[in-house]
């Protein structure tokens, strides 16, 4: 698995959510810089699992900056892409 480092913006509130099968997640919106012209930013939906999940919900709220490794999915039903969060990293 490829895994990239990305400078992000939490654009919404981190809120815990559990999936079917009984798994608690952390989901939010993430604004990334556009490099192209057009739009300035991207939001892409994140997701993180585990150790991850209760530590972006502790620490982060919405206007944040997070360094996260994260592993870039698309959805199967909507093709929309997603960030798949590893490890967060704090910017002070």
């Amino acid at each position: 698995m490829q895994y990239n480092i990305f400078t992000v913006q939490v654009a919404t509130i981190p809120k815990l959510v559990e999936t079917d099968s009984g798994l608690l997640t952390t989901t939010f919106f993430a604004k990334l810089l556009n490099g192209k012209k057009g739009f300035p930013y991207y939001y892409m939906k994140t997701i993180a699992y585990g150790h991850t999940c209760t530590s972006i919900l502790d620490l982060y709220n919405q206007g944040d900056y997070v360094l996260i490794e994260a592993n870039v999915m698309t959805d199967k039903d909507t093709g929309d892409i997603i960030l798949s969060v590893y490890k967060d990293h704090p910017i002070l």
